[in-house]
């Protein structure tokens, strides 16, 4: 025969003619001659469990991770990671079909990672669901789940609330992790007199109202507030200067005590001009939307 008949694959004589056949993998093209390949992966999966993966006339099966492929190179068994290393937990490894997880002992709390475990509470067993504030970094809280707490992550900007139970915009949040004086602001001398504090308590700073005293850690820092703003008791938090009258020691004195020039002349012509204001409103004169004064009878009001 000449040229294998023309069959790409085998050719087989037969009494007065011939034929072509193809190798496994291969099936015969509509001319009797060509071979093509066959996509087993195409009919049942290929008998694979998981991961058919056609190639060049033949396949193979794979599996998804956590599991290994059989003995009959179809199946697919689990991986039980537990067995290696302890699947590199720190306590608690706990195989499942297809993973594992880590878990820590009571007291206890699972890191980032999701495989070590650092002791933060002495002895506790939480209960499941419950969710606090991570002590070292306010961006991030504990979860509790089967007796043990697990760290997890708040997203970017906000921090956990624990009045709310939930992560919070970084505003609403007073952080009690920040550890780093640097990220603090503000006069970082600690507070000597009034003894031990609450964690989170906001006062006025009494030798200067553009400042507060917030209680971290068992002690006072005394903070900045921001330009423009004075610390408002009431409110808990800096507010515009207008809002909050200040009674600080040094205000509108020089450095002998006496009252400065600025101050009498501030308080002169506020002096000539509230009399002017005050006979407007109690004449009932008209007025512009959005005019603002103080109110004559009592200056708490507007």
């Amino acid at each position: 025969a000449s040229n294998n008949g023309g069959c790409d694959h085998t050719c087989s004589n037969t009494e007065g003619s011939y034929e072509c056949s193809c190798n496994i993998g291969y099936a015969l093209e509509d001319d009797n001659h060509g071979c093509k390949d066959i996509n087993e992966c195409a009919t049942d999966n290929g008998g694979c469990e998981q991961t058919c993966s056609n190639t060049v006339g033949s396949y193979e099966c794979s599996c998804n991770v956590g599991f290994i492929l059989n003995n009959d190179n179809h199946g697919c068994d689990d991986i039980n990671e537990c067995l290696t290393g302890n699947g590199q937990c720190t306590h608690i490894c706990t195989n499942s079909v297809g993973s594992y997880e880590c878990s820590c002992n009571d007291g206890y709390t699972l890191e980032l990672d999701n495989h070590n475990c650092t002791n933060l509470f002495e002895g506790g067993v939480c209960t499941t669901g419950d969710m606090l504030m991570y002590p070292k970094d306010c961006s991030k809280f504990l979860q509790c789940s089967h007796g043990s707490f697990a760290l997890k992550q708040c997203p970017t900007g906000t921090r956990f609330n624990n009045e709310a139970g939930a992560c919070d915009h970084e505003a609403n949040v007073h952080c009690q992790g920040d550890d780093d004086d640097a990220n603090l602001g503000g006069d970082q001398s600690i507070i000597a007199e009034g003894g031990p504090c609450e964690a989170g308590d906001m006062y006025r700073d009494p030798a200067d109202c553009s400042k507060y005293l917030m209680c971290l850690h068992g002690k006072y820092l005394s903070k900045q507030c921001p330009s423009g703003t004075r610390f408002n008791n009431d409110a808990g938090a800096c507010d515009h200067e207008v809002n909050v009258p200040c009674e600080n020691p040094d205000d509108n004195t020089d450095g002998d005590g006496a009252e400065s020039e600025a101050g009498k002349d501030g308080d002169e012509d506020a002096a000539e001009s509230a009399p002017e204001q005050d006979d407007e409103i109690a004449a009932g004169g008209p007025c512009e939307a959005g005019d603002m004064y103080r109110d004559p009878a009592d200056c708490s009001n507007t």
